[in-house]
């Protein structure tokens, strides 16, 4: 039975509000120590995703960056992949997007976890698992 995205996918997310302001969402993303987050709306509707890249790029903008919030700087564009999707499919997604994560979604379009390149290559380090 091939293995699925919901086996491997990290499912307590750090969220991260779309009116926090960019340091405290550097600052989250540093203490969890992972690489992006999805960014929820007023309504908690996942609107796109914020990385330590995005956060980069803000920061070599000229001006002042102070009022900048999570929203101003995130990708608006989200790739997802249904709970119970395989992990060829997501690793497909991967290539397909050159996106580094992908918002799982359960059957009524609710956020349940993620999963990200760094999944897939945490799987293929495992003793019980031949690729």
């Amino acid at each position: 039975m091939p293995l699925t995205v919901d086996q491997i996918m990290t499912r307590k997310l750090l969220t991260i509000a779309s009116n926090a302001s960019l340091g405290d969402a550097a600052w989250g993303l540093a203490l969890k120590r992972i690489q992006g987050s999805p960014v929820k709306d007023d309504l908690g509707r996942v609107i796109g995703i914020l990385s330590r890249n995005d956060i980069g790029v803000i920061s070599r903008l000229p001006g002042n960056r102070d009022a900048l919030k999570a929203s101003d700087a995130m990708t608006r564009v989200l790739y997802s992949i249904r709970i119970g999707s395989s992990v060829k499919d997501a690793a497909k997604r991967f290539v397909e997007t050159g996106c580094q994560e992908l918002v799982v979604l359960d059957e009524e379009d609710r956020l349940v976890g993620i999963v990200t390149q760094t999944d897939l290559v945490r799987l293929l380090l495992r003793d019980d698992v031949n690729p």
